[in-house]
């Protein structure tokens, strides 16, 4: 499993439609047979930002399936037009617990 975290900053004034936004385009990634988790979460200290969380069953799941394939674009579609930045989505990182060192 791989855990996807994706930081989002509205343009302002529209955070709480970059919030409804995202809400919509989960159930686009949900879709996805190969996400096992989609959630959102939003900054306390900066209300215009967003932290979404993707689980999937691997690295390959998410850049070439999903992001390869026709519901990424679906996605993007409900959150293009209220990031504060346009040419860069935000901050995306891949994590995955099988990494972390054995304890001796």
């Amino acid at each position: 499993m791989v855990t996807e975290i994706a930081i989002f900053n509205a343009l302002p004034g529209k955070e709480n439609e970059l919030g409804q936004a995202i809400l919509k385009g989960i159930q686009v990634i949900r879709q996805h047979p190969e996400c096992i988790s989609a959630k959102v979460e939003r900054c306390i200290e900066q209300p215009g930002q967003y932290m979404l969380i993707n689980i999937w069953t691997s690295y390959e799941a998410h850049t070439d399936d999903f992001r390869g394939g026709p519901l990424f674009p679906q996605w993007r579609s409900y959150i293009n037009g209220w990031l504060r930045d346009q040419q860069w989505s935000g901050i995306t990182s891949l994590f995955d617990r099988n990494l972390l060192p054995v304890m001796m």
